[in-house]
């Protein structure tokens, strides 16, 4: 990925990002009421309930959108890739937003919200690529010292994206129109968590993809085989077949999976068998995802879950190493020492 030109010469009407095998990112002032039917067909999708629009029609996104860009230091820009719509940012000033009565604003703060726009293809590392170039645009201005967002405690996807940019999870938030996060994210967490990784440092699952997939899927089969017979998930058989299934408490995903019941009802789920399935279709499996999905039926509470997801993240990048640095064969095991066998082991003790 490459920024054309350097940060502190970046505003929106200068600002673009080439991101290799991608395009480029261009974000332009967001036209009121020009830009609004386009935002009504995104904001009204299953996949953006976090925004607040779901029974919006259009002349409510127009009205909503006045009002916001009336308010002083909110800035409104619709992202483009290569000429086509991609995304929706809006950044503000946290010392002038309702956001202010709930944490210590610092100089140099500024509040982040974003939408990506429903891809008509799947494209690899597209959101990953949108999320970045966001930061990477907030950050151009040299005032800018953190970034603070205020997700929704409920929405995974966006938690995975904050710890993968940096963001530090500070406290859980009772706002008016939801619970959430307050995470942070300054110049420095954001420059060292996108920095290129060697082979002591987080694993670039970006180029890893495969990866990433796998250690997400060992993870969750092996959570789900702990959850089953701790008596906390309660599989469905599918009928007709080897296969089961857990629905999440608000019915909104369900995952499917083989599986081997071995005695005193321990179960070895097969990870490579594991679909999750929504309204939309398939989806990935994300092992953060599953946590927040499940979080009610495993009694984790809310003051713990950033912490909990943390530990999860991690577990995720030394499954993704291992993955890059096995070199030793089993035959070549057989007369090591214990300190060879151990730095070799993929996985000890459940």
């Amino acid at each position: 990925m490459e920024t054309l030109f350097p940060l502190s010469e970046s505003t929106s009407e200068r600002f673009s990002r080439s991101v290799a095998e991608l395009g480029t990112f261009t974000p332009r002032p967001f036209r009121v009421p020009e830009d609004c039917a386009l935002l009504h067909a995104w904001v009204t999708k299953p996949y953006a309930q976090y925004w607040g629009l779901q029974q919006a029609d259009v002349a409510e996104v127009v009205r909503t959108y006045e009002e916001l860009l009336s308010r002083q230091g909110y800035e409104v820009l619709l992202g483009e890739l290569d000429g086509t719509p991609a995304f929706l940012m809006e950044a503000y000033d946290p010392a002038t937003d309702p956001l202010a009565e709930h944490y210590d604003v610092l100089p140099g703060d500024r509040g982040m919200h974003v939408l990506v726009g429903p891809p008509t293809r799947k494209i690899s590392g597209f959101t990953w690529a949108v999320f970045s170039t966001i930061l990477e645009y907030l950050f151009s201005e040299a005032t800018t010292q953190r970034i603070v967002v205020e997700p929704d405690i409920r929405n995974a996807k966006i938690h995975t994206l904050n710890r993968r940019a940096g963001f530090r999870y500070q406290q859980i938030l009772d706002l008016p129109h939801k619970r959430a996060h307050l995470a942070v994210c300054t110049r420095a967490d954001y420059v060292q968590a996108t920095a290129p990784s060697d082979s002591l440092s987080r694993p670039n699952y970006t180029a890893q993809p495969e990866a990433w997939d796998r250690a997400n899927r060992w993870l969750v089969a092996k959570a789900i085989g702990e959850f089953i017979h701790e008596r906390l998930l309660s599989p469905e058989p599918i009928a007709d077949s080897q296969g089961y299934y857990i629905t999440t408490p608000e019915g909104e995903a369900r995952y499917r999976f083989e599986a081997q019941r071995n005695a005193l009802d321990h179960w070895q789920v097969h990870a490579e068998s594991l679909v999750k399935m929504t309204v939309s279709g398939p989806q990935s499996v994300e092992a953060a995802a599953f946590i927040q999905e499940f979080q009610p039926y495993l009694g984790l509470p809310d003051e713990f879950l950033a912490t909990y997801l943390d530990e999860i993240t991690s577990t995720l990048h030394s499954a993704v190493y291992k993955q890059g640095r096995i070199t030793a064969s089993a035959a070549d095991l057989i007369h090591g020492d214990f300190q060879e066998i151990e730095h070799a082991m993929f996985e000890g003790h459940p």
